[in-house]
């Protein structure tokens, strides 16, 4: 073999060599590739359930959060009488018996009706709906002259927060009572007697021109105009109370509600003859809102042990409310104004079913008075339950 031949015979050896350990190279590289691609993919899918697990509980937290935040300070300025209207059952809408609580609907509930298998036009199946006062302010306004009844047509307030500037004082006192530009009116407010007597109050003109030198009188005042059975028609479930020395309770209503899986809330009383009128989303991915009311004897309503619902006794679910003045539908113990507490459980799911899980492994749990889903409407969403027991504040003072 010539010098040269074994030049290339070493030199193709070399070339093999380098060949294989680039082979090799490559073959370490794709090793290492696939592994890393599959913890890239099995790390996020990691981080996706995660964050499905985890976002449920953040939303029930908030949800729970806002709900007690109100029924805390639930109250409608009325002492004397033990707040009897901070929690609203019942209503009287121009003659009208009205419901304004709910406990599981079906439905079935007067002016209300099925949608779909899940949801009826007050809010989705088996859900409650609560109605409550929260004050804005913690302000009664006296009324200067009260001619009687409920619906006097001409009132005078006294109110001087903004004087001596009228026109300021004109327009702290349409702030605090709400007053609404569009329509020239506030809403739904209270008139609160001195012997614990109440009824519903609208304001439906301020009447500026009348009150633009508001602060010239001694004391000042602010003239309104009611007119009479306006105030939206809603009158207190004993019908019109005739009310003592009066002032007026600057509190606002608000109901809450789970409708198409989204916790609302409306400003105002709510109105079964106009179920949507006036919610805002508050919440998506909330498939249940359930409430229990806590008694002055210690006992719980609402509960899987302890439902009104059904009860010929206390109709349609949720307690009595009293009149006034002592109205039709009773003042027993289970009358709403012995509540002292209310226990709020909201259950929410993820806002997708967990990926890349075949079997149906997860339902809706069960809630107070409402059984859980079954297992054959399981699925892969997850879901996460959380209550709060709530003492009403103004309830529970000095007790």
């Amino acid at each position: 073999m010539t010098r040269t031949q074994t030049l290339d015979t070493a030199r193709g050896r070399q070339e093999g060599f380098t060949l294989i350990e680039s082979l090799v190279s490559l073959f370490l590289f794709l090793v290492v590739l696939l592994l890393s691609v599959t913890l890239l993919f099995s790390m996020k899918s990691f981080a996706e359930r995660q964050q499905l697990f985890a976002q449920p509980r953040q939303s029930a937290r908030r949800a729970v959060d806002f709900i007690a935040y109100h029924a805390r300070g639930a109250t409608d300025l009325n002492a004397e009488g033990g707040n009897p209207n901070c929690l609203v059952m019942w209503y009287d809408q121009s003659g009208n018996d009205r419901q304004a609580t709910y406990n599981n609907l079906t439905g079935g509930e007067p002016l209300n009706a099925a949608v779909d298998a899940t949801t009826t036009l007050f809010g989705d199946v088996a859900t409650d709906l609560i109605t409550m006062a929260v004050p804005n302010q913690n302000l009664l306004i006296p009324v200067e002259s009260w001619p009687g009844w409920q619906h006097a047509a001409n009132l005078r307030f006294r109110y001087g927060d903004g004087c001596p500037d009228s026109a300021l004082n004109l327009q702290m006192f349409k702030q605090v009572t709400g007053y609404d530009p569009a329509t020239g009116m506030s809403p739904v407010l209270m008139l609160v007697g001195s012997d614990g007597s109440w009824g519903y109050y609208q304001i439906t003109n301020y009447q500026d021109g009348v009150n633009a030198n508001c602060c010239d009188s001694n004391p000042p005042e602010i003239k309104v105009i009611n007119n009479p059975g306006q105030s939206d028609g809603v009158n207190p479930p004993g019908g019109q109370p005739d009310l003592k020395d009066p002032a007026l309770s600057a509190v606002r209503f608000c109901a809450f509600r789970v409708k198409g899986g989204v916790l609302q809330q409306r400003p105002g009383v709510f109105d079964p003859s106009n179920p949507d009128n006036g919610f805002v989303t508050l919440l998506n991915n909330v498939e249940d809102l359930q409430i229990a009311y806590i008694f002055e004897d210690g006992s719980i309503w609402n509960t899987s042990a302890q439902s009104f619902f059904p009860d010929g006794n206390v109709p349609d679910g949720v307690p009595d409310q009293a009149g006034p003045m002592g109205g039709a539908v009773g003042n027993g113990p289970q009358d709403v104004i012995n509540v002292r507490g209310l226990r709020i459980t909201i259950v929410t799911r993820s806002p997708r079913e967990i990926p890349r899980q075949t079997a149906d492994r997860h339902a809706r749990p069960a809630v107070e008075d409402r059984p859980g889903a079954t297992t054959g409407e399981a699925d892969n969403f997850y879901r996460y339950r959380l209550t709060s027991t709530v003492m009403i504040r103004n309830r529970t003072l000095g007790s």
